[in-house]
């Protein structure tokens, strides 16, 4: 297990005995470890490189603000050396990275990711991220028409319609490995969109991966998010889903037929961003009907009978969003309404959250535009008093002092 703390210290621990391997400090090197590293630059992510072939030594690949280290471990001794960019890519911050079949994929601050071999050695190949605009859109529907009426298109010749447009930073990265052959590359980047490629033919001869598909957080329906950075990406339960879609088929012969694992095109995605709120999105990758919706869960599966404290209207718990919560430093206000099952609450972050006590999630959020350190009913809940004010750093927030009332409807 290798883990970063926020001094910046970076532990290599066994699982089995509990003990600490090796230790690298911010400040040099601890007994236990021998480095000449002097005080190390702030970590951001790290990935553990593929040790197949590397005689059980242990290598990872560190990114963080301008820097880029590779780390290999032998006995209690873990040396490191820096990734050489090799005119393939210049110093920035670099958020995430991640390994497949191999190589280190590192997103980049100005929209591009690098591919890095295993050895660590330097920076192979480089690529921007893709998003779909209008006139690729167009391109994609004309493609999909011609596989519907049979003609042939290679990927590559699909892949190029696709224009480049890096503009903006890669926050998050995810690989799914689908199997010993399918591997997929989630990109999540800064204005909230999720790129998806396939990365399977990954290799000497082909350092950047297939684009597939992009979708973008505020296309999705999903309410009151303020920031949709994506933090990080994840899949779970993705057998339930896929299950639904591997159903057997019924051809001439009568007997049934399954998919094979590449038809598994269907994932349940789990995504995170910079505003504290967590969504659920069903992704279908599936050629002819690549799509995105927030996944919406049954009560029904999940809830006895006091499923009836909700309104009959919301039959579902979370509608595609788990989580909302106020995001910077702290929360200050709450306030229950005197009459209905809601409470509301304010904070640093310069919003009033409202949540329903039933379904245990917030149902509407306002942006004050200001720092709030106080919120209250009156005594009907037809009003919210909301007191302003606040110190962040040096100097007083602006708006310190003013009282508010808010008519609810």
């Amino acid at each position: 297990m290798i883990s970063i703390a926020e001094n910046q210290q970076l532990a290599v621990s066994d699982w089995r005995s509990q003990t600490i391997i090796c230790n690298v400090g911010s400040e040099g090197s601890s007994p236990h470890c021998t480095t000449s590293l002097g005080p190390l630059p702030p970590i951001m992510h790290l990935a553990i490189g593929n040790n197949d072939d590397n005689n059980n030594n242990l290598t990872f690949l560190t990114c963080g603000d301008k820097q880029l280290k590779f780390w290999s471990l032998s006995g209690r001794n873990l040396n490191s050396s820096k990734v050489l960019l090799d005119n393939k890519g210049k110093i920035q911050h670099y958020f995430s990275v991640v390994e497949v079949k191999g190589y280190f994929l590192v997103g980049c601050d100005d929209g591009c990711i690098y591919v890095i071999g295993s050895n660590g050695q330097k920076v192979l190949s480089s690529f921007p991220y893709r998003k779909m605009t209008d006139d690729t859109k167009k391109d994609e529907k004309n493609t999909i028409n011609s596989i519907k009426k049979g003609s042939k298109n290679d990927n590559n010749q699909k892949d190029s319609k696709l224009k480049s447009k890096g503009n903006t930073a890669i926050s998050s990265l995810f690989v799914h490995k689908q199997n010993e052959r399918k591997y997929y590359l989630f990109i999540g980047c800064k204005d909230g969109s999720i790129n998806i490629y396939d990365a399977s033919n990954i290799s000497n001869s082909q350092l950047n991966p297939i684009f597939i598909y992009c979708f973008e957080i505020h296309n999705l329906n999903a309410n009151n998010i303020l920031l949709s950075q994506v933090q990080s990406i994840t899949i779970y339960n993705n057998n339930i889903i896929n299950n639904n879609h591997n159903t057997a088929t019924t051809g001439n012969s009568g007997k049934n037929k399954k998919k094979s694992d590449d038809d598994d095109d269907v994932f349940l995605l789990c995504l995170s961003t910079r505003s504290c709120d967590i969504l659920e999105v069903i992704v279908n990758l599936d050629i002819l009907s690549k799509s995105a919706t927030l996944y919406k869960a049954s009560l029904s599966s999940s809830l006895s009978s006091s499923s009836s404290l909700l309104s009959p209207k919301n039959n579902d718990l979370s509608c595609g969003i788990i989580i909302q919560s106020h995001f910077i430093d702290e929360l200050w206000g709450i306030s229950t309404h005197p009459l209905l099952p809601y409470y509301c609450t304010v904070g640093d972050d310069k919003t009033l959250r409202f949540y329903n006590i039933h379904q245990r999630a917030m149902i509407r959020c306002v942006n004050l535009g200001l720092i709030a350190r106080t919120c209250c009913y009156n005594m009907d809940g037809e009003y919210i008093a909301i007191g302003f004010g606040g110190r962040l750093g040096k100097g007083k927030e602006k708006g310190g002092g003013i009282l508010y009332l808010m008519r609810c409807r």
